[in-house]
């Protein structure tokens, strides 16, 4: 149900699309309702309603949504390189305010190991069941979820697998035996190459579980995830 008690604070936005930001791909935990979208992102529940050029946000504050829906990025300077490629620019044209997002490493790198093999629906039942198994009820104005489990917190890789994360749930388990000592947030001082690399070297994560990672997450702009599907879109 639409919430209407709900105290909504707003940003100005440009050239910025929620719907398609949301539904592109990058993101998992998230519902569309009544004209707009709850969020799950981490601990927390948002909620999020474009009107125009006008974002409303509750759940978070200002600077929270404008990293976390790329809106810091000087997009004009993005456009102007991107529409110079003849595949690129019809892209630019049907999608201008499409963003990328800025989650929380963590977050995107279980996420996008749970997306291996995998469509959209089905990536979304298994961080569901993660989130089931791991998570803690977190609430925003009578809208009830769970958050994210932290590092650490992946414990249980037999009810991983009864919960139909597959071969996923080995990997998980192998990730959160090494999360003490992982440090996602320190590949940002580090080169494209090198952030990479360390990435691959973790259970689980191939070259472009890595890229989604890098690109959705660490602010590394040249990473180009690439699956099925974007192959024969570029050939």
């Amino acid at each position: 149900p639409r919430f209407s008690y709900m105290k909504f604070q707003s940003t100005s936005v440009t050239k910025f699309d929620l719907r398609e930001t949301v539904y592109s791909g990058q993101l998992f935990r998230f519902e569309e309702s009544d004209g707009g979208f709850w969020v799950r992102a981490q601990d927390r529940v948002i909620r999020l309603e474009q009107a125009g050029a006008r974002l409303k946000y509750t759940g978070c504050d200002r600077e929270f949504v404008r990293s976390f829906l790329g809106l810091d990025t000087n997009i004009d300077e993005v456009h102007a390189a991107l529409i110079q490629d003849e595949v690129l620019a019809p892209a630019i044209v049907a999608y201008p305010g499409l963003r990328i997002l800025r989650q929380d490493p963590w977050e995107c790198l279980v996420s996008f190991i749970c997306s291996s093999a995998s469509n959209i629906p089905r990536i979304k039942k298994k961080i569901d069941a993660l989130c089931r198994l791991f998570g803690r009820p977190i609430e925003l104005d009578g809208y009830r979820s769970l958050s994210f489990p932290n590092p650490g917190e992946l414990t249980d890789e037999t009810a991983m697998r009864k919960e139909g994360l597959g071969y996923r749930a080995k990997f998980l388990a192998q990730l959160n035996g090494r999360s003490q000592s992982l440090d996602l947030e320190a590949l940002r001082s580090q080169s494209y190459s090198d952030a990479k690399n360390a990435l691959v070297e973790l259970p689980g994560v191939g070259e472009k579980i890595a890229d989604c990672v890098l690109l959705f997450s660490l602010d590394f702009p040249e990473a180009f995830p690439v699956d099925v599907w974007i192959k024969r879109a570029v050939q």
